[in-house]
């Protein structure tokens, strides 16, 4: 039998419960297949991040990838923590503005961001716009410049790993890898 606990499951009988609610109830009200979130569980997955490092006289700033789970009321649910959000796209920037988000708790992290991306990421005044190299750089500065307002930059830096022995697929971080600004890189040079 499969151990319950690190889920947070309990077993009534023959169904299984979380949080005191009948799992089995909840298919036959809603249909399945049904993606059910606990809230006291991501509240407190939240808190325990942030005090794994408070712990340690740190005061961190927590922001959640968006793709991961673009449900809206999860998003809502963590953008009432606090959490920030981590998006790669127009629609998902749509959808932080939807759960409560201002640019101020954006960070834009898209590989690839097309013009009105970077137009929304500035006019929203997004935290951060991650950018992978130079090409990219200068359109988020055209962005900025036609909106007439300053754009915060994070720079995606590639450290050039050394890939496994046949490994067939660009990994991120690989020397290999297009994704960011690499020592051995042509981009490396403006910024040393």
């Amino acid at each position: 039998m499969t151990d319950l606990g690190p889920w947070g499951l309990e077993r009534e009988g023959p169904e299984l419960s979380w949080g005191g609610v009948g799992l089995a109830g909840l298919g036959r009200e809603f249909g399945t297949p049904l993606f059910v979130v606990n809230a006291a569980r991501l509240r407190d997955n939240v808190t325990g991040l942030r005090e794994a490092f408070r712990s340690e006289d740190l005061d961190p700033e927590v922001y959640y990838s968006f793709k991961t789970n673009p449900v809206p009321a999860v998003l809502r649910a963590l953008a009432g923590l606090g959490v920030g959000g981590e998006v790669i796209s127009g629609f998902e920037l749509w959808l932080a503005r939807g759960a409560g988000l201002d640019g101020a708790r954006t960070i834009v992290n898209a590989s690839l961001k097309d013009p009105d991306l970077l137009r929304r990421a500035v006019e929203c005044g997004a935290r951060m716009v991650n950018v992978k190299n130079l090409a990219e750089l200068g359109a988020l500065r055209e962005a900025a410049a036609r909106a007439g307002q300053a754009a915060n930059v994070g720079l995606r830096i590639n450290p050039g790993l050394r890939g496994r022995l046949f490994d067939l697929t660009t990994a991120t971080g690989s020397a290999r890898s297009p994704l960011g600004f690499s020592r051995a890189g042509a981009d490396w040079a403006a910024f040393t």
